[in-house]
């Protein structure tokens, strides 16, 4: 099989493989061995070995036989999928009367997205619009023109015929030697060089766009997260108000921070998400899963390291033995990545594991200063550097698809976190409740995140689309509630030197207006506003608390009393003369914390702070205020 050529391989097909469809088991069919053997001869050519971001893929089925078998070219700065994206494929007919050497699109997500009327036609445009730049193929005995013929049943197979671009047919028992095989794929790669220099001049007709931004923050998207997640395939337990305010968090600010119980699942709901919302890279091998995934190039998770004292470990450094060279990192390769303008819609997730085994702004102040500011970082200066054969920039911009995630625990190995670091994040905390441990000890099972795997792709142009819209404001039904509210917090912690700023503000308003979308509650509806206002509380006020019993008593006494009491008068005294009676630690048999703790049993006698206005808030201030009293100082996070 070795010394088999490229057209003796392509012939064997053609004669074997409708009869071995329809006769043969698929599993461990010898056909594999062929098209294995074309994929290592196309890959050692002249044509692949110069093109080091291109890689050869090819697939029979998946479990079952597929009507129309391929071998695809794959350029990473495009696709790493034949499901969507630009690139070249030999397609096999289906009665394997012949095989196309195609210039194609992915058909596949632009269906499930749009249903196939819609989609047809948009490939049909775009199929249109690249063929201007395809002429020159005509000179090698290409057609251009919407002709081909997969002699297809409806299906996948089918859906070939209006994504091809151009297409040129080798009939069985005249396929063509090597060499010729050979030019006229060098003929098809330079073409499709030419569209990847540049793929944004191919414009997408109107409608090519899977997702508007509307239906992308709508419900369906956090609905079909929690769904999926919370299934008996996957084996994670994430609550759907939980779900909410992670995927709010991120489209108001692309830094969110996941602390709580060592072991309660953070990094694995943070990698949950990410290869849910981005492409599937698919198996290693479609008939052996047990030599598992691809990598996803979509999303990185990188350990800090406790000797992290530096950012080298995040974007790298300039070779010192080679100035030609640069030493890249995991993050800095997925940042580049995100720049790749085919990539430019897709969102790209750094999750930073155990991200305070180092002091966070040793190695990460130029990332939060670049988040914030929109500057570049730069990298090195001089020559140009390289990497891998491609150019590294001098200056590096953060895309706005680059989301990121950090995970903390908190215990003698780790440091704090300072107010300006959590001042640009929203910080979740994760908590282990008896039901959700008993539910897991009566059938413990490892995690299954391989299920998620591209199953929320539809989502993440308009994800991306949806956080990079900086005019989003708070629905008009709730402004008055929500200004006022967030006027009684800030009045609340001015008064103990732990007011918000101007950013704060506004990156509250936008998660507001995102938890809302992320319902999809009617116009009007304002039932969910206190939940909204409760996760704005416990993920953007509460974080930057920390200290001693002395400074903290009186803020934490009034901060219990915001999130728990009625607002209601009381003795002739408006709510916000209570906040500030309340604020001085005096009065614990009206003001106390465990006095309103009590009080709000008597409504909710199993869970008090279910009672109280800000269920969250009111719960974690509790808890905080119980520290306090045991330790005599306290912070956010909790061991």
């Amino acid at each position: 099989m070795a010394n088999l050529t490229i057209q003796n391989a392509f012939e064997e097909i053609l004669s074997r493989y409708a009869h071995a469809r329809t006769t043969e088991q698929f599993a461990a069919n010898g056909l594999r061995d062929t098209f294995e053997n074309i994929k290592q001869s196309l890959t050692a050519s002249e044509a692949l070995r110069k093109r080091n971001k291109l890689r050869v893929k090819w697939s029979m089925g998946q479990g079952n036989w597929a009507k129309v078998p391929w071998i695809a070219f794959l350029d990473e700065r495009e696709t790493d999928t034949t499901q969507h994206g630009v690139y070249c494929v030999y397609l096999f007919r289906q009665d394997m009367s012949g095989v196309y050497l195609t210039y194609n699109q992915g058909v596949t997500r632009l269906i499930q997205e749009n249903g196939k009327p819609t989609a047809y036609k948009t490939l049909q445009q775009r199929a249109a619009s690249i063929r201007e730049s395809c002429q020159e193929l005509l000179t090698k005995g290409f057609s251009v023109q919407n002709s081909i013929d997969l002699k297809a049943d409806p299906g996948l197979g089918a859906d070939y015929e209006p994504s091809t671009i151009a297409h040129k047919l080798y009939e069985a028992g005249k396929v063509p030697e090597d060499s010729i095989l050979l030019d006229d794929l060098e003929i098809v790669l330079d073409t499709y060089d030419k569209y990847l220099e540049d793929p944004h001049k191919f414009k997408s007709p109107p409608g090519y766009e899977i997702n508007s931004v509307k239906e992308t923050t709508g419900s369906s998207l956090s609905r079909s997260f929690h769904e999926q997640i919370s299934s008996d395939n996957v084996n994670l337990v994430l609550t759907e108000q939980s779900a909410k305010r992670l995927m709010a968090s991120l489209l108001s600010k692309r830094f969110l921070i996941l602390t709580g119980l060592a072991g309660s699942g953070k990094t694995k709901i943070a990698q949950a998400f990410a290869r849910w919302i981005t492409p599937d890279a698919g198996w290693i091998d479609d008939a052996d899963h047990s030599k598992g995934k691809n990598p996803n190039p979509f999303y990185a998770l990188v350990p800090v390291g406790a000797d992290w004292t530096g950012n080298e470990n995040i974007i790298g450094y300039p070779n010192g033995l080679d100035n030609a060279t640069y030493v890249t990192k995991p993050a800095l390769e997925l940042v580049r990545h995100t720049l790749e303008p085919a990539h430019a819609a897709t969102p790209h997730f750094l999750i930073l594991d155990e991200m305070n085994l180092s002091h966070v702004e040793r190695y990460f102040a130029d990332i939060l200063s670049a988040i914030e500011s929109g500057e570049e970082i730069p990298l090195y200066e001089g020559d140009e550097r390289r990497v891998d054969g491609g150019a590294v920039p001098r200056r590096l911009r953060l895309p706005e698809n680059l989301f990121i995630i950090g995970t903390v625990n908190v215990d003698e190995t780790t440091y704090m976190f300072s107010p300006k670091v959590l001042d640009r994040a929203n910080v979740i905390e994760f908590r282990l409740e008896p039901d959700s441990l008993q539910s897991f000890l009566s059938s413990p099972k490892a995690p299954r995140l391989e299920e998620l795997d591209g199953k929320g792709a539809a989502f993440g142009s308009g994800f991306v689309e949806a956080a990079s819209d900086k005019g989003r404001e708070v629905p008009s039904a709730v402004k008055g509630s929500y200004e006022q509210e967030m006027l009684l917090f800030f009045n609340l912690l001015r008064e103990h030197n732990a007011e918000f700023g101007y950013r704060t503000s506004y990156e509250s308003a936008r998660f507001i207006h995102f938890y809302n979308q992320l319902g999809g509650y009617p116009e009007g509806n304002v039932d969910w506003f206190d939940s909204a206002m409760d996760a704005v509380v416990v993920q953007k006020f509460l974080p930057k608390l920390h200290g001693s019993r002395s400074k903290l008593e009186g803020l934490l006494w009034a901060l219990a009393w915001a999130c728990g009491a009625e607002r209601i008068e009381r003795g002739g005294k408006s709510f916000a003369v209570q906040i500030r009676e309340a604020s001085q630690a005096q009065d614990d048999a009206l003001y106390g914390p465990e006095t309103l703790w009590y009080t709000l049993s008597q409504s909710n006698p199993d869970d008090p702070a279910a009672a109280a206005r800000y269920p969250l808030s009111f719960d974690k201030v509790m808890r905080m205020w119980r520290k306090l009293v045991r330790d005599q100082f306290v912070t956010f996070a909790e061991a």
